[in-house]
């Protein structure tokens, strides 16, 4: 039938643009072989679900400007978009559970960020020198920001985050020296009782505005 025709011919052409490997009937793309520079991540290759973005499988890449990441990926891996340099959209799921050590870093034209509240983790140097960032709400699902997360977002001016978060990990903050506010959906008392690593001296010299609601 002609619809199985189109359905076979859109598949290879994803087989084109993406290496991928498949681990228990699921697909993980490991590498971005087009050209283009409005990156749709397909939800499925060869009837398998695409369920993890692998290490470094986009980085380095200079020309996307966007990403579009499917629902049913769980998992964002190690350095996956670092220095993709003229990056400014990225969209996430929300089906992601982790965003991994440096998967954003140094994407330095990533304007906006949405993360989902499925995301429980949020890695070391995670957003580092995303340097056009401008805002940034951590969801009620996460509890832990990584070191360095989101060190060096120069232009990182408010946060939100929400009072699911526990710890706030060496240098999540550092160098964000045009961050002004800290809206946090819980009180003051539980404010205090997270538990802030040193070097986030712009967080905590942010004015803080509690009960926030979303």
């Amino acid at each position: 039938n002609w619809w199985h025709y189109v359905d076979d011919v859109v598949t290879i052409w994803e087989k084109v643009k993406f290496t991928y490997i498949e681990e228990n009937n699921q697909v993980k793309i490991t590498g971005y072989v087009d050209n283009g520079v409005d990156v749709i991540i397909p939800s499925m290759i060869g009837n398998k679900p695409v369920v993890a973005i692998g290490a470094n499988a986009f980085s380095g890449n200079t020309a996307i400007t966007s990403v579009t990441i499917p629902y049913g990926v769980i998992s964002i891996g190690y350095r996956s978009f670092a220095s993709c340099s003229s990056l400014t959209k990225i969209d996430i799921p929300n089906s992601v559970g982790s965003i991994d050590a440096l998967a954003f870093g140094y994407c330095r034209s990533l304007m906006n960020v949405f993360i989902p509240n499925s995301v429980t983790s949020i890695g070391d140097f995670a957003f580092h020198y995303c340097a056009s960032l401008t805002n940034i709400i951590i969801p009620d699902s996460v509890e832990s920001i990584g070191d360095y997360a989101f060190s060096y977002c120069y232009d990182l001016t408010s946060v939100v985050i929400c009072k699911s978060v526990t710890s706030i990990e060496c240098g999540a903050f550092y160098r964000c020296e045009s961050l002004e506010d800290v809206y946090y959906t819980g009180s003051e008392e539980e404010w205090n009782k997270i538990s802030i690593d040193y070097n986030n001296g712009d967080l905590i010299s942010a004015t803080e505005h509690y009960n926030y609601k979303l």
